[in-house]
């Protein structure tokens, strides 16, 4: 049976958008659906409903080999595969899973940033999945409401990075890899790109293969009311690109070149233009759209 999993999206009225869908893909007939309830919003002032406007990830396991396609080692055709967890975040800080084992169930906050003391970070953007050590990570970037302050001090809208032990083989505890901040005036405006490095990156069968590793790939967006001094009734965006290791949030690349901090590796600044929707092809190329 061939499922999709839906949120709800932005609605005016307050009891709407709430609602997590499970369809059939033949028929379009919902099968289950799950109205989740409010979280809890920490700006003093913010009227923000919730809602679930993101695309869920799905992660599925091929029931033979135990391997997922959004793994390393994953070879066979994907519709081979079994859904096991979807992941999906909303606008009031909170990460959902909802397991197929108890599809019956409705979707528990995996994580609640909110209450966690990060402040509000809203993830109307999809969040990304990978499968290491026959474990799903998840990765998330808030901020993406302009109805939600931006805030100079720490912690500001944040990268994130979760292992599901729960839901791995074998079952571990859940653990956050990373929380890591966006700079001063940035919101997170994509979902990341997760992928892999390591293996035998030199292609040279006498040398010991580089150890395999997750790398995300983050962007943020900044807006500039009359930003440039030589245009001062021009405004602009501004971005950031972030290279992360997948296992603790520090820098994975050296982007840029002027400092060995590695603050100012983990990213690369673009001025006067709008980057989003990174994506890894399957020959390791990162593809950014850029405007």
């Amino acid at each position: 049976e061939f499922a999709m999993f839906i949120g709800s999206g932005y609605s005016d009225v307050n009891t709407e958008g709430k609602t997590f869908y499970v369809h059939d893909v033949l028929s379009g007939d919902v099968i289950r659906h799950f109205l989740l309830p409010d979280g809890t919003v920490s700006q003093p002032g913010l009227s923000l409903p919730n809602a679930l406007p993101a695309s869920p990830a799905v992660y599925t396991v091929e029931t033979t080999t135990g391997t997922s396609p959004a793994g390393l080692n994953y070879l066979t055709n994907p519709a081979e595969a079994s859904a096991k967890q979807v992941y999906f975040g909303d606008l009031h800080s909170r990460i959902w899973r909802y397991s197929l084992d108890t599809p019956l169930a409705p979707p528990t906050p995996m994580a609640n940033l909110s209450l966690g003391g990060d402040g509000d970070q809203p993830f109307p953007n999809g969040v990304s999945l990978l499968e290491f050590l026959k474990t799903p990570q998840i990765f998330a970037s808030g901020g993406r409401d302009s109805r939600v302050n931006l805030r100079t001090a720490p912690p500001r809208f944040r990268m994130y990075g979760y292992n599901d032990g729960p839901s791995g083989n074998p079952a571990g505890p859940l653990t956050q890899l990373f929380a890591r901040d966006f700079p001063v005036n940035y919101r997170g405006n994509s979902a990341p790109a997760a992928g892999f490095v390591g293996g035998d990156v030199d292609k040279n069968p006498a040398t010991p293969d580089v150890p395999v590793a997750p790398i995300v790939f983050f962007t943020g967006l900044s807006f500039a009311a009359g930003s440039d001094p030589n245009e001062p009734c021009l405004s602009r965006f501004d971005s950031v690109l972030f290279a992360l290791q997948g296992l603790t949030g520090l820098a994975a690349l050296d982007l840029n070149s002027t400092s060995s901090l590695e603050s100012d590796d983990a990213y690369a600044t673009i001025q006067g233009q709008v980057l989003q929707n990174p994506h890894i092809t399957t020959e390791g190329t990162l593809v950014v759209d850029r405007g």
